[in-house]
């Protein structure tokens, strides 16, 4: 009977995972760096960037000499995740630069949802954040710092738009964070539990 009642427990949950509706999504990787030699010669400026406003995954690592930009970010129904890195410094000796990665993805909730956001951030002389904004919600993790720090937020979301942003800028900043949402109030301890059970019963 257990079994039965678990099976069904998973059964019902994972199709009602599918919560956030996009409406727009923003992904740009950009590095650049304007060269001057140590005669005081001036090379001029080069960069790189990438760009996109579709759902699909985008992973970018890229380096335009001393400065590099990183993301890997992909956007599902229930979850987003979102990795952000960007740092450096000048490669030529009177040169300077910079490097950003960022993330910004639009969604709506048609119901009453539950969510968890987490991940770490840090930064140096530049910038590691993660927001999330909307309906009664207002959060930031923005610590300063070489280290990770770890974050964790948990609450509900009421029908309405939404923004999750995640970005880093150089000299030094990293952003990681996952966004999950499920159906009504208390359903993620709910998922989490169908899920570790799912896991179980397939060893």
């Amino acid at each position: 009977m257990r079994t039965l009642s678990l099976a069904a427990l998973v059964f019902s949950a994972a199709p009602a995972l599918a919560q956030m509706s996009p409406v727009s999504r923003a992904s740009r990787a950009y590095a650049w760096e304007h060269i001057i030699d140590m005669g005081g010669n001036d090379h001029g400026v080069v960069s790189f960037e990438r760009t996109t406003e579709g759902l699909e995954p985008f992973d970018w690592d890229f380096q335009v000499e001393g400065y590099t930009a990183v993301q890997h970010s992909t956007i599902a129904p229930s979850q987003v995740s979102v990795a952000t890195r960007a740092f450096g410094t000048p490669m030529s000796t009177f040169g300077f630069g910079g490097a950003n990665s960022d993330f910004t993805y639009v969604f709506d909730i048609a119901t009453p949802a539950t969510f968890r956001l987490e991940g770490t951030v840090a930064s140096f002389i530049g910038w590691g954040r993660v927001s999330l904004d909307g309906p009664g919600v207002s959060l930031l993790a923005d610590m300063p710092g070489m280290q990770p720090s770890p974050f964790l937020f948990e609450g509900s979301l009421s029908p309405g738009r939404y923004a999750l942003a995640v970005s880093s800028s150089a000299d030094f900043g990293e952003a990681n964070a996952t966004l999950t949402v499920v159906p009504g109030p208390g359903a993620f301890a709910l998922w989490v539990a169908a899920t570790v059970w799912r896991r179980r019963s397939r060893r």
